[in-house]
C-alpha cells in the first residue's frame, strides 16, 4: 500500500512551479483496479503559500520543505522566488515564451507602462507633535488597558518621555 510523503499543513514543493512553496490542503489516496491490475496514487490538494493559487501534485511530482510543525517558523524566513502569474491563478506562460495564439501576457506586444512606487512621505514635525500630543492624551485614560503595580508612577514617567520627545522636536 502507498503511504503518503506528505501531511495536512506541511509545506512542499511542485514539480514544473520552481522553488514555489504550497501548503497541503488534503490529499486524495487512489486505487484503480482493472481487468489485469491495480493501479495506486495519491494527490495532494495545495495551495501556494504567498498567492494562494490551487494546485494539485501527484505523489511523485512533489517534495516535502517543511513539516506542519515547523511550518510557520519556516514562512516567517520565506522570500518568494521570482514569478509571474496571470489573473486567476493560472501560471500558464512565463516571460520569455513565444507569443502563443497572441495571448501572452509577457509578448513584447502585451507591455504596460510601469508606474514608479511613490514612497510613503515623512511626517512633517507638526504632524509628529500632534501625534505625541495625541499619545499624551491617551496616557490619562490608560487605567482600561494598561496593568502596572503603580500607574501614578507609569502615567508620570509616559508624560515626562513624551514631553522630552516633544521639547526634541521643538528644539530643531
Amino acid at each position: 500500500m502507498l503511504e503518503p510523503i506528505a501531511q495536512i499543513d506541511d509545506l512542499v514543493t511542485i514539480e514544473g512551479y520552481g522553488d514555489r512553496v504550497f501548503r497541503v490542503d488534503g490529499f486524495t489516496h487512489e486505487v484503480v483496479y482493472g481487468r489485469d491490475y491495480a493501479e495506486e496514487d495519491i494527490f495532494y490538494d495545495c495551495h501556494c503559500v504567498i498567492t494562494a493559487e490551487y494546485m494539485i501534485g501527484g505523489q511523485d511530482d512533489i517534495e516535502v520543505v517543511c513539516k506542519a510543525p515547523n511550518a510557520e517558523a519556516y514562512l516567517r524566513n520565506y522570500e518568494m522566488p521570482a514569478f509571474t502569474t496571470l489573473i486567476f491563478g493560472q501560471s500558464i506562460y512565463t516571460e520569455g515564451d513565444d507569443d502563443m495564439f497572441g495571448m501572452n501576457p509577457f509578448s513584447q506586444y502585451n507591455k504596460a507602462p510601469v508606474k514608479p512606487v511613490v514612497k510613503p512621505k515623512e511626517p512633517t514635525k507638526q504632524q509628529k507633535i500632534d501625534a505625541l500630543l495625541d499619545e499624551r492624551n491617551t496616557v490619562g485614560s490608560s487605567d482600561e488597558f494598561v496593568t502596572v503595580a503603580d500607574m501614578e508612577a507609569y502615567k508620570q514617567r509616559r508624560y515626562d518621555e513624551i514631553d522630552a520627545q516633544i521639547k526634541e522636536l521643538t528644539a530643531e
